[in-house]
Formats: structure tokens, C-alpha cells, sequence
């Protein structure tokens, strides 16, 4: 099989050779998308999971502020709490 002559001209191998590089170079941008966006997710997933631990923690530390400040009034009698405020 032979090419017809106007493929055989170095400008058409040129077009040729370059046509073959931008569909690599676009297949390469496609695969390191599509990891980039894969990376991006699982960072903000992580992020996210952090946040919500930071803030479990601080509700639960809220909370057993609140339960011992709660206790320490009913355990205290309501006089002494009056005359506390004084």
C-alpha cells in the first residue's frame, strides 16, 4: 500500500506527527483530571471529617461543662447560691 504523494510531503508527516501529540498530550490532561478531581474530593472529604470531629469535641466538651456547672448548683442549697451572687 503506498501513501498518495500529498501524504508522503513533510508538511502532511509534520500535521500528522502533530495531530498524534495533541491527542496524547489530551488523553494525559484527560487521565490527570480525572485523578486531580478524585484527589480534590478526597481531600475535602478529609477536611470534612476533620471538622466534624473538632466540632463532636467541642459539644461533648460543652456538654460536660454544662452538666457539672448544672450539678454543682443543685447540689449547692439555694441560699448559699443567693449569697454567692452577692
Amino acid at each position: 500500500m503506498t501513501l498518495p504523494p500529498i501524504l508522503a510531503t513533510p508538511i502532511a508527516k509534520a500535521v500528522g506527527l502533530s495531530a498524534v501529540a495533541l491527542i496524547l498530550m489530551g488523553l494525559v490532561a484527560w487521565v490527570l483530571r480525572d485523578q486531580f478531581a478524585e484527589g480534590k474530593k478526597a481531600g475535602a472529604a478529609g477536611v470534612t471529617n476533620a471538622v466534624q470531629h473538632e466540632t463532636i469535641k467541642a459539644q461533648d466538651g460543652a456538654r460536660r461543662d454544662r452538666e457539672e456547672a448544672d450539678e454543682k448548683v443543685h447540689s449547692t442549697p439555694y441560699d448559699d447560691r443567693v449569697d454567692g451572687l452577692r
